[in-house]
């Protein structure tokens, strides 16, 4: 399989997955496969998995690689001064 058609399947995927969510919960997402890692951990904290548990899922030491770098704005702004909000 070609990375193209694996780029395409992910990205199709993830605007699969994010179809299923209501509405007025979600911003539209304009994926690229290099935003995955970004996605799926951002939508872990949407659906209340714990920080500590989404750093380790994604091998991350600090909770500031998540917040400064992968963190997606996927149902509202939920980091205040680079920090988690709950």
């Amino acid at each position: 399989m070609s990375r193209a058609a694996i780029s395409f399947f992910l990205r199709d995927t993830i605007k699969s997955a994010h179809s299923s969510f209501p509405d007025s919960s979600c911003h539209e997402l304009k994926v690229h496969a290099h935003d995955i890692r970004g996605i799926a951990t951002s939508m872990l904290l949407w659906k209340n998995c714990s920080v500590p548990t989404i750093l380790r899922a994604a091998c991350w030491r600090a909770p500031s690689v998540f917040t400064d770098l992968y963190l997606r704005e996927i149902v509202s702004p939920v980091v205040a001064a680079g920090h988690v909000v709950d």
